[in-house]
């Protein structure tokens, strides 16, 4: 059997509830499908998800402190979640070589795309093995009226999907 690559989507934001997932995946998802022969590897490909930024809302910002519209405090965002994840992952998988780690920080339009369709678009384009994503718990009420990423995900990812219920 030749290389074969493995992969898995986790599905990343800064709760708790994500983390124990990231875990949960170390432990359940990633660990047990193990790398059989000394060339195969394991992608492991973060996906977070934020909206795009809105020029008219950062204006004043942008006249006050001269930035950019807020990207840089989203690349420094972006940088403090790679290292965290980074560090977390390491953890699990100090073997490098046969683990990789890929950070996708996707934009969306609030009024044109859900998060929940950029993820499972993203999953299909990385040909995932198996999706990985939380619950955050969210009421019923609170479900209904502004739906779930889990929720939508599970009825239209295309790909195996695993919830962790936070």
């Amino acid at each position: 059997m030749g290389h074969r690559i493995r992969n898995i989507v986790l599905c990343v934001d800064d709760s708790s509830g994500c983390e124990q997932a990231v875990e949960w995946a170390c432990e359940h998802c990633i660990t047990p499908m193990g790398v059989s022969h000394a060339d195969d590897t394991i992608q492991l490909h973060l996906i977070h998800v934020i909206p795009r930024v809105d020029v008219s809302s950062t204006m004043a910002s942008m006249m006050v402190s001269g930035s950019n519209g807020g990207e840089d405090a989203i690349a420094a965002a972006e940088g403090v979640m790679e290292r965290r994840a980074m560090s977390y992952i390491g953890e699990y998988f100090p073997d490098t070589e046969r683990v990789e780690t890929f950070l996708h920080v996707l934009r969306y339009e609030i009024d044109n795309e859900s998060i929940g369709e950029i993820i499972c678009r993203k999953s299909d384009e990385l040909q995932a093995d198996v999706v990985v994503m939380a619950r955050h718990g969210q009421s019923a009420l609170h479900r209904f009226f502004l739906g779930s990423v889990t929720d939508y995900c599970l009825k239209h990812c295309t790909r195996p999907l695993a919830i962790y219920n936070s």
